[in-house]
């Protein structure tokens, strides 16, 4: 099995998505909303790369069926019904509803996965049963790290690396599994963290720049290992549950 880690936006070639499982990671906080919006009730997720196409697919659906998710530069979208805080996605408001979601990072991955043969949705909230995925579906991997207006982000390689240590400690065949220079770095840096994910808080510019807007819940909220542990897979254009769930 193969293993590309890209470790920013600005990396991703399309073409070496072909055929894989592209693994959308956007810890802070993309994937850490779409995992808790599915497992709290939402019927499905759309990610789109703008506002603009946000309001105008709205218009698609009947009204107070779906809402309208996201933010613009960490701040809430004026109009939309929720921001980008993982703690907003509550059962009393997204139970059965279709969320149209736009983020400045995370979901700017998703029409760059499109020639993937899978698409789902990855963090540290879902980081054991995605690398059971994986071993199961026994597809190469690329793991797509959204970072931080195209570049590098600490927290999604450290989640990248989490994974790949995941797949490692489970897999029967370890000297199968061949990690390009991306995945090396991820799990390398996860090593360093691992006793201690808070830490990246402070040492990741988007971690620092959360705090400075008073987000330290969330940023909390996305680092626990294991607690949603759920597939959000793309089918149709559209974020679910996986059937295995």
């Amino acid at each position: 099995m193969k293993i590309d880690v890209f470790l920013s936006r600005s990396e991703i070639q399309a073409e070496r998505l072909k055929d894989r499982l592209a693994l959308i990671i956007d810890v802070w906080r993309a994937s850490s909303s779409m995992i808790t919006a599915l497992a709290n009730g939402s019927r499905s997720i759309i990610p789109v790369a703008e506002v603009a196409t946000a309001r105008q697919l709205l218009q698609r659906y009947p009204p107070g069926s779906t809402l309208l998710a996201g933010e613009r530069n960490e701040l809430p979208i004026p109009g939309f019904d929720l921001s980008n805080s993982p703690l907003e996605y509550r059962s009393d408001q997204i139970k059965g509803k279709r969320i149209i979601f736009t983020s400045s990072n995370g979901a700017q991955l998703f029409d760059v996965a499109r020639t993937a043969r899978s698409i789902v949705v990855a963090g540290f909230l879902n980081s054991s049963r995605i690398s059971e995925y994986i071993l199961e579906n026994r597809l190469d991997v690329a793991m797509l790290c959204a970072g931080k207006n195209a570049q590098f982000g600490l927290e999604d390689a450290v989640c990248a690396g989490m994974i790949i240590r995941k797949i490692q400690q489970h897999s029967v065949d370890q000297e199968q599994l061949e990690l390009n220079d991306g995945a090396r770095a991820a799990l390398i840096l996860y090593k360093y963290y691992a006793n201690d994910l808070s830490q990246m808080i402070h040492h990741a510019s988007h971690g620092r720049r959360l705090m400075e807007l008073g987000q330290r819940n969330d940023l909390l909220a996305s680092l626990a290992v294991d607690a949603i542990p759920i597939v959000p897979k793309m089918r149709n254009g559209e974020l679910i549950l996986s059937d295995e769930e």
